[in-house]
């Protein structure tokens, strides 16, 4: 499996659980910078149980429908500027993926780095699945609460939102948030606290990611 990406993305710790399943449905992809080409090595995922909690092109869902993926365009815009004590550490991208039937979905991140401690960095992730069992879509069923002495990954709600919640000790946070069963966000920050975390969070736009089409 290939994927054609502009620039190496920073991965916190217990990303590289589901690195794999991001790109699951083995794929090709277009940004709006230089490319390069990589090869991904799937990784193995959490303790799995089903749980409740640009470029754009036209895909088909399972029931026939029709659903146009939104321009990644649209989506880098929504990544928010530095928050108060950050700065952003590289300028946000987008990107168009290809699944193996040849549909379409899109994503854009940014990334961030503390204003005071040059280890603190933080990142977000939009994308859009156009309600395809893609990118963090295609894992969000199988993840399951689990605790240990290292932290925890729990089913929780942020900002109204269904969300799973990651932790691991001592200063890493990471979050999957589902938006209209559509959008996936993935936010992470290493080496920080959770008012790092939260502060991250809280910067995100939720209702205009959301209305977009």
């Amino acid at each position: 499996m290939k994927i054609i990406h502009k620039e190496h993305a920073s991965v916190p710790l217990l990303v590289l659980l589901i690195l794999g399943l991001v790109l699951v449905s083995g794929c090709t992809s277009s940004t709006s910078g230089q490319q390069s080409t990589t090869n991904t090595v799937a990784t193995t995922a959490p303790l799995q149980s089903t749980s409740t909690a640009g470029t754009s092109g036209s895909s088909t869902t399972g029931t026939g429908t029709v659903v146009q993926a939104v321009d990644y365009d649209k989506m880098v815009a929504l990544i928010p500027a530095a928050p108060a004590g950050w700065v952003i550490d590289e300028k946000p991208n987008g990107l168009t993926m290809t699944d193996t039937n040849g549909r379409p979905w899109t994503m854009a991140t940014g990334s961030y780095k503390s204003a005071t401690n040059k280890d603190t960095t933080a990142s977000i992730t939009y994308q859009d699945t156009a309600n395809q069992d893609v990118g963090f879509k295609s894992s969000w069923s199988g993840f399951q609460s689990m605790e240990s002495t290292d932290g925890y990954f729990r089913s929780t709600q942020v900002k109204g939102n269904p969300a799973w919640e990651v932790y691991t000790k001592p200063d890493t946070y990471g979050a999957w948030i589902s938006v209209n069963d559509r959008f996936m966000i993935y936010v992470s920050v290493d080496h920080g606290t959770k008012a790092d975390y939260d502060s991250i969070v809280n910067a995100i736009d939720f209702a205009s990611l959301a209305a977009l089409k």
